[in-house]
């Protein structure tokens, strides 16, 4: 897992955007979603091995769905606030899900059949 952080306004300590499967994901989350001259960094996220999973066991997540197979992940690490299922059309044509599953590869197999649904 990898730790897309971003330089807070006036520089003087980093912000936690998301945790995410690879650094190819956080790659592409920063490239679609921050400014471009916003400075960030991935560092590995070793140190977050043991995040909070739901009652069920499973853990909650939010997908952005960019095209079929092409899914960026992000792990959410304090899921207190989690309540269910819930799908954003974004304004760029992407869907954003929020939603609980046992891994990532089970979510991506999720957003893959909720994309062709919907196109």
């Amino acid at each position: 897992m990898k730790v897309l952080s971003v330089k807070r306004n006036g520089g003087d300590s980093d912000c936690i955007m998301g945790v995410f499967e690879n650094e190819e994901m956080a790659e592409l989350y920063a490239a679609s979603y921050l400014f471009r001259e916003q400075l960030y960094h991935i560092d590995d996220a070793n140190y977050l091995q043991n995040l909070a999973q739901l009652p069920d066991g499973n853990f909650a997540y939010r997908a952005i769905i960019v095209r079929i197979g092409l899914v960026i992940i992000e792990k959410i690490l304090d899921p207190g606030d989690f309540h269910g299922t819930v799908i954003e059309h974004l304004a760029n044509g992407h869907l954003q899900v929020t939603t609980a599953a046992a891994s990532a590869e089970e979510l991506r197999d999720k957003c893959n059949k909720l994309w062709t649904a919907e196109h």
